[in-house]
């Protein structure tokens, strides 16, 4: 079994936990995200991966998608999203079943590191797919936010030669493999996917919870190599 089913499977599996246990210690972050963005969301939006839980309000979105690999996240968003025209689409980030051109803009949430695939190439191949049906989906001056943990560039450099041991591990436990990025790493995917990058910002709660690897093992962010980022990206026509 590929690392993207043992990924379905673990969030179809554990959605409750992470709504009832983990988010809640992320509580003041998700609030903050919510901030930052219930403004400047209209239109048309499309939500990738959002693993249950939608921070912001609806106020200016005409029509929402939340498109998510897990079939049970999408359940349990359907429970408790605050009530507003709604869609759920159960369906892989890498292959989005929309025409082009159809979103004003687009969110990432704690997604990135899950593309994970079953080596380091086949997981940077899962990262640019994503981003690259992301600008196509959107319009022509559409936008992606893209909120995501970073590691340091050291850090992701030794994540890349602890890739083989590092999964082997984790599937000895029943875990899916992460991968995790740098801030400048994700801005090059995203630059290559043809987007304009219109800001970068760190997240500076550093009583945010993390678990790197193993849930339930969590870590104040603060004494990790990884911080929050939101990164927004401007789509121009080709």
């Amino acid at each position: 079994m590929g690392n993207v089913e043992i990924t379905r499977k673990y969030f179809d599996r554990n959605i409750e936990y992470f709504r009832k246990v983990k988010y809640l210690k992320q509580e003041r972050l998700l609030n903050h995200i919510a901030s930052l963005l219930e403004s400047k969301l209209e239109g048309m939006v499309l939500d990738i991966g959002s693993g249950g839980k939608i921070p912001y309000a609806a106020r200016n979105i005409k029509f929402f998608v939340s498109a998510d690999i897990s079939f049970n996240s999408l359940n349990s968003l359907k429970m408790h999203l605050k009530p507003f025209i709604f869609s759920a689409l159960n369906t892989d980030a890498r292959f989005l079943p929309f025409k082009k051109n159809c979103f004003n803009f687009l969110v990432m949430s704690n997604l990135v590191h899950h593309l994970c695939g079953d080596s380091l190439k086949s997981s940077q191949a899962n990262i640019k797919s994503v981003f690259a049906e992301s600008f196509r989906v959107l319009d022509k001056s559409g936008r992606i936010f893209i909120i995501e943990p970073l590691v340091v560039n050291g850090a992701e450099n030794i994540q890349k030669i602890m890739f083989p041991a590092t999964k082997r591990l984790i599937g000895l436990i029943g875990k899916p493999m992460v991968y995790f990025t740098s801030s400048q790493r994700l801005a090059d995917y995203v630059k290559e996917a043809g987007f304009e990058i219109v800001n970068v910002s760190r997240l500076d709660y550093k009583d945010a919870l993390i678990s790197p690897w193993l849930s339930g093992l969590d870590i104040p962010i603060k004494f990790t190599p990884f911080s929050f980022y939101l990164l927004e990206g401007l789509k121009h026509a080709r």
